[in-house]
């Protein structure tokens, strides 16, 4: 008979926002990078340079799931997005979300942080056919910076 294989949990994560972390997050999908180049017209006989561009980040997902007691944490995410829908600038609402990548010990393995972040979509509440207990809510994130430690 062949030997079992136990697949340990080697890593997970926490997500924070604004500093606190955020119980039953499930899913967190991070942003990606694009890089734009500024073109500028010399005059010359090659009129055409491209200088120092500028990279914007897309917007990113956290979903939460319902079934755990998320408590303060959750109804901070969605006073953030209410306050995002409400608050006519974004300068004002922008926060800080932090994903902390760690090991089974505890041990942080590594961070993204993104900065200027505000909740610009809230994406209701998904049943599970399968699971009677479980609901799902996801946040769309929209951040100015992203950066890894």
């Amino acid at each position: 008979m062949p030997e079992e294989i136990d697949i340990l949990k080697t890593s997970f994560f926490h997500f924070e926002w604004d500093g606190d972390e955020v119980d039953g997050v499930t899913d967190v999908t991070l942003p990606s990078q694009e890089y734009h180049p500024v073109e500028t017209d010399t005059g010359t006989k090659s009129p055409v340079e491209e200088a120092q561009g500028r990279i914007e980040f897309s917007d990113f997902e956290v979903t939460l799931d319902l079934r755990q007691d998320n408590g303060e944490s959750n109804d901070k995410l969605w006073e953030a997005f209410e306050e995002a829908r409400t608050t006519r600038q974004t300068s004002a609402i922008k926060k800080e979300a932090t994903v902390r990548v760690k090991a089974v010990d505890d041990e942080t393995l590594y961070s993204v942080k993104c900065s200027g972040c505000w909740i610009k979509e809230y994406r209701p509440r998904r049943l599970c056919s399968m699971d009677d207990l479980s609901a799902q809510e996801t946040f769309v994130i929209s951040t100015d910076y992203v950066d890894t430690e």
